[in-house]
């Protein structure tokens, strides 16, 4: 029995949304459900509201995972019921987040087409990116191990960027980083039992498996990186490919993928497993 409806972060017309409606051409309904946050909520409701649907979830993948080597498979996502596997309430990507998948060499040439930067010139923007990124990121992942669920711990600062005002720093260097972290937990931790050199010393730790060229989670990037983080930090050199921001480079993938008259979910074989997942799922 195919899933019937699936739940995805983002809003109406989300990249989400768009990319998911193109991969599963109409295999199922694709909803977006907001924030991850409380996803899993909406899914159990939906279950009672619509007991003769098959209602499942996919989210983006956290910092706060385990290691694990890259699959590019989805990963199953289940509620935690205090014992035995738990309730299945879906997939989780095994990138970090949509942009990922939408700035992979393989989707850029293919969306793109004659637009497309020459590949050796995208991926030398792509790794020199995430060489810059090997701090802030190590930091994200060290704010994000040491939230604290009932007073939430903001893992990423800076201006508000693009029209969805996502924040990014100008200074990504450790010692700005250090900074950061200190500050960010006395003003979102203050009563907490939560020491800032805790983190600190947590990042420092991170640092080491994302260390440019290197570092573990370093040499997996397009997995365990920030998918929007790489594509602002390629924002001036997108411009040398002649793209005005990082935002029409997204944009003009998203036509490229709606447009094109290709079954995308060849394109990366995570979106071919995902689509096999949704057609041959079994109710447990």
């Amino acid at each position: 029995m195919p899933v019937d409806v699936l739940l995805c972060e983002g809003a109406h017309h989300s990249p989400d949304v768009r990319v998911l409606n193109k991969i599963l051409g109409g295999l199922c309904t694709v909803e977006p459900s907001g924030s991850k946050h409380r996803m899993d909520d909406q899914i159990l409701v939906r279950r009672r509201a619509s007991p003769g649907s098959v209602v499942m979830g996919l989210r983006d993948a956290d910092f706060d995972r385990a290691w694990t080597a890259p699959s590019d498979l989805p990963d199953t996502w289940s509620k935690d019921t205090g014992g035995g596997p738990g309730i299945l309430l879906g997939w989780r990507w095994s990138r970090k987040e949509i942009e990922n998948y939408l700035i992979d060499p393989a989707v850029v040439a293919r969306a793109l087409g004659v637009r497309a930067p020459a590949p050796s010139d995208y991926q030398q923007v792509l790794e020199r990116a995430a060489d810059r990124l090997s701090a802030y990121t190590a930091a994200r992942v060290a704010l994000t191990r040491h939230r604290i669920h009932w007073r939430p711990l903001p893992n990423r600062w800076g201006k508000p960027r693009g029209a969805d005002r996502y924040p990014f720093p100008d200074k990504l260097r450790r010692k700005e980083c250090r900074r950061r972290i200190r500050w960010l937990v006395r003003l979102h931790a203050p009563s907490a039992p939560l020491d800032p050199a805790v983190v600190v010393r947590e990042f420092t730790a991170q640092y080491q498996h994302h260390r440019p060229t290197t570092g573990l989670w370093r040499v997996h990037f397009l997995h365990t990186y920030g998918g929007k983080d790489l594509l602002l930090q390629m924002e001036n050199d997108l411009r040398s490919f002649g793209f005005n921001n990082f935002a029409e480079f997204r944009e003009r993938i998203l036509l490229g993928i709606r447009d094109t008259t290709d079954d995308i979910a060849f394109w990366l074989a995570e979106w071919n497993a995902l689509k096999n997942e949704i057609q041959t799922y079994i109710p447990r």
